[in-house]
């Protein structure tokens, strides 16, 4: 039986906890605390100390902490001058249009929606655009986002009762997939799996030394046993495509220069994939049955899309303000749920992305696995979700963004000549 109730911390746990936060909150750590919250939104428990969820803690602290580092570090030293500012306007009337329709005609799913909105999209963003610029805070929400990731990875195991033998896969991988850790929304869960083997493969790549290799190898590993285990196919197939691209970037920026490493990773994602191929049954399949499961992953998700789409054309304008969600498309549930309307703000934002990643040279390695984090998000929301559920599309670009309004080499002249 799969136990995915709330974990209640104890008293001790819980100073622990606030007392860890709280060092975080004073020493400006605002990236730890931000990745920690922007994966613990995919957690697969509630944890609860003193009966208030983590989320609000996380949250607070995080709200706090960027306070601090903004006094700290901007107040009366820097000008904020926000690169292709056009688009604050878009977004803040975008959020502010979704948010309003949410309230006057879709109460049924008014606090998941709104949730997402303010939770994971319009508080996280200015603190992310702040810390950007500091690379120790975007290395410090890496290892906040992955930290918390293994944490939810070690809760999984135990949720499926996996005790020490977790090379005995093929035994229980079966009856886990099946059931899909008894969580309805499985693909919440896998998120910050996805989004973690993209940055430990990132950070195993950009490696100086074999003993960071070697640290990070088996956390990669572990990760990804995590993302088959959820069983999530959309997510599963969103990684690889993001780690092969990974790859081949890597090759292209040595001049076609493999090395022993890139080799290496190459045969464990041969073997991931073996791996899928051979528990194809229960991984792909899931009924066992091929028919059943064509219908299941391909004919009603089409299906679907058709509904979204014959609904957003017959309420073309302004959409049927959330009160369907057939869509299970990125794009077809923005048409659906806000017409032409949602479908133009959706793509302002994109031609916004393209600006702003057109306009870097030479990332490092922190913001490349950024960009790939964001295919990975549209990768995998062309298979469900909609706009205000993966904010993943927005967080990793507004540390582009915030990177490139800082840096001071980026001339006036081309980012004018680039501005639209």
């Amino acid at each position: 039986m799969v136990d995915n109730s709330n974990i209640s911390l104890s008293l001790p746990y819980g100073i622990i906890l606030l007392s860890i936060l709280g060092i975080c909150v004073l020493k400006t750590n605002v990236g730890i605390i931000i990745g920690a919250f922007l994966s613990y939104i995919s957690f697969s428990r509630v944890i609860l100390f003193s009966g208030i969820a983590l989320i609000w803690l996380l949250a607070l602290s995080g709200v706090m902490a960027g306070i601090l580092y903004y006094f700290k570090f901007y107040w009366k030293k820097i000008k904020i001058t926000p690169l292709f500012r056009w688009i604050i306007p878009i977004m803040l009337f975008w959020w502010f249009y979704t948010l309003l329709t949410i309230v006057l005609t879709s109460p049924a799913y008014e606090r998941a929606l709104i949730r997402n909105i303010f939770m994971y999209m319009a508080l996280p963003i200015p603190i992310i655009y702040l810390i950007a610029k500091d690379r120790n805070q975007v290395n410090g929400f890496i290892f906040g986002y992955i930290l918390t990731t293994l944490l939810n990875g070690l809760i999984i195991m135990e949720m499926i009762g996996i005790q020490n033998n977790i090379f005995s896969i093929n035994q229980w991988i079966s009856s886990a997939l099946k059931i899909q850790l008894a969580i309805s929304n499985y693909h919440r869960i896998g998120i910050s799996f996805g989004i973690s083997t993209i940055f430990l493969f990132s950070m195993i790549l950009n490696s100086k030394t074999k003993l960071k290799i070697l640290y990070f190898l088996p956390l990669f590993i572990f990760i990804l046993t995590c993302l088959f285990l959820i069983g999530s196919r959309q997510l599963m197939l969103a990684s690889i495509i993001c780690i092969f691209s990974i790859i081949l970037l890597s090759t292209k920026k040595n001049q076609g220069k493999g090395n022993a490493l890139i080799y290496f990773l190459l045969i464990i994602i041969s073997l991931s994939i073996y791996f899928i191929y051979d528990n194809f049954q229960s991984i792909i399949l899931r009924s066992g049955n091929f028919e059943s499961a064509l219908d299941d992953a391909y004919i009603d998700r089409i299906d679907n899309w058709l509904k979204g789409i014959k609904l957003g054309v017959s309420s073309l304008i302004f959409g049927t303000f959330f009160s369907t969600r057939y869509g299970h498309n990125l794009f077809i549930s923005t048409f659906e749920s806000q017409g032409l309307v949602g479908l133009s703000l959706l793509l302002f934002y994109f031609y916004f992305v393209k600006k702003v990643i057109s306009i870097g040279e030479d990332f490092n390695w922190e913001l490349l696995a950024m960009i790939f984090i964001f295919v990975f998000g549209l990768i995998h929301g062309q298979f469900s979700g909609d706009f205000v559920s993966i904010p993943h599309l927005y967080w990793p670009i507004a540390f582009l963004w915030g990177y490139l309004s800082s840096e001071q080499n980026l001339e006036e002249k081309r980012i004018a000549r680039k501005i639209f």
